[in-house]
C-alpha cells in the first residue's frame, strides 16, 4: 500500500507523484482523516491560511511553505486544579509498558541523545575534515 495517491488516484510511494497533483494518505484510517480535517480547520480556516489543497509547493523548494497558517495551542498542565500531572503521566507510561508496549514514543531519541552526550557523535574522519574545511578551520 502506498503512502499517497498519484493524480489518477493510484497508490504510490513516489513523493514527486504525490506532489504533482496527488495526495497523501491520512494516518489511522477514518479516525486519522477526522484528525487531519480538524487540523485543516485550525491551521487553515481559523488562521486565514491556505488549505492544504490550495497550496502549490512547486515554487517553494526545501522546507519553505507557501502561505501556511499556524495555530498554536499552549497548555499549562498545572492550571485548573491539576496538581499531579507529572505523576499521572508517569502512571500512564508505566501502564503502557506493563501492557506490552515495547517502548514509548521518543524513547530511542532520548537514548541516542544520552549516548551522544557521553561519547560524542560518530562521524567518519573524511566527513569531519570536509566539515572543518567548510567552516574555515584547519583539517
Amino acid at each position: 500500500m502506498g503512502r499517497g495517491v498519484d493524480r489518477q488516484g493510484k497508490p504510490t510511494t513516489d513523493p514527486h507523484a504525490i506532489l504533482a497533483g496527488g495526495a497523501l494518505n491520512t494516518f489511522g484510517g477514518y479516525k486519522g482523516s477526522l484528525i487531519a480535517l480538524f487540523v485543516e480547520i485550525l491551521a487553515g480556516a481559523i488562521t486565514g491560511g491556505q488549505f492544504s489543497f490550495e497550496n502549490d509547493f512547486t515554487g517553494f523548494p526545501g522546507a519553505q511553505t507557501p502561505k501556511a497558517g499556524q495555530f498554536l495551542i499552549v497548555i499549562d498542565p498545572n492550571w485548573g486544579g491539576s496538581t499531579n500531572f507529572e505523576a499521572r503521566l508517569a502512571h500512564l507510561c508505566t501502564q503502557l509498558l506493563d501492557a506490552g508496549q515495547d517502548r514509548l514514543p521518543g524513547a530511542r531519541r532520548f537514548t541516542n541523545r544520552a549516548a551522544a552526550e557521553r561519547s560524542g557523535i560518530p562521524i567518519a574522519q573524511e566527513k569531519l575534515q570536509g566539515l572543518r574545511m567548510l567552516a574555515g578551520a584547519e583539517p
